[in-house]
């Protein structure tokens, strides 16, 4: 009985050391598959990053020969709830004095009486630019997000600049550097 007790541990013991050489096994060729996707996935988000900052240059460049004051890259008019898009917007200083400009972005009105514009599509954006000398650009980002609540209705928003660093009131009509109207659909 005891030989049939030694063998027992035996093969026991074989099993315990190719479970270990298994699992180093499928550890290791764990880890170099996680290496290889990150080597072909880094460059892609470097991509995007070039791109972005190759976009937000040639902004620059555009605002810089448009004679506007304000402009962006808004190039939708149309969202879903739940979403959210970043855009760049770019600022230029058309003032004999070097200047941060209030930056105030909202929506004010929709068909649907029942919407609330200001809580359904909201606007994250820093509520000054940075100071701007003359004739020079200022390029910064807004996040418009629609909230899973909001109506499905076209919304009515506005963006609006101020000078010195004031931030001017979305109803503001005479007091403002610049100003732009712009719709949303919500789907």
């Amino acid at each position: 009985m005891k030989l049939k007790h030694i063998k027992h541990k035996k093969g026991g013991m074989e099993i315990s050391i190719n479970t270990i050489v298994v699992l180093i096994l499928a550890v290791t060729i764990l880890g170099v598959g996680l290496k290889f996707i990150n080597d072909m996935l880094k460059p892609a988000f470097e991509d995007i990053d070039e791109q972005r900052e190759q976009r937000r240059n040639e902004f620059i460049d555009e605002l810089k020969e448009s004679g506007e004051r304000f402009t962006w890259d808004m190039n939708f008019n149309e969202m879903k709830k739940a979403e959210e898009k970043t855009i760049f917007f770019g600022v230029k200083n058309e003032l004999d004095r070097t200047m941060a400009f209030g930056v105030n972005f909202g929506c004010t009105s929709s068909i649907d009486e029942e919407a609330e514009p200001a809580d359904d599509v909201t606007f994250k954006f820093f509520s000054l630019t940075e100071e701007i000398i003359k004739d020079d650009v200022a390029v910064d980002t807004v996040v418009i997000k629609v909230e899973p609540t909001a109506k499905s209705t076209i919304y009515r928003c506005k963006v609006i600049l101020g000078e010195d660093g004031e931030t001017p009131e979305l109803d503001e009509l005479e007091e403002y550097y610049a100003s732009k109207s712009f719709q949303i659909k919500v789907k």
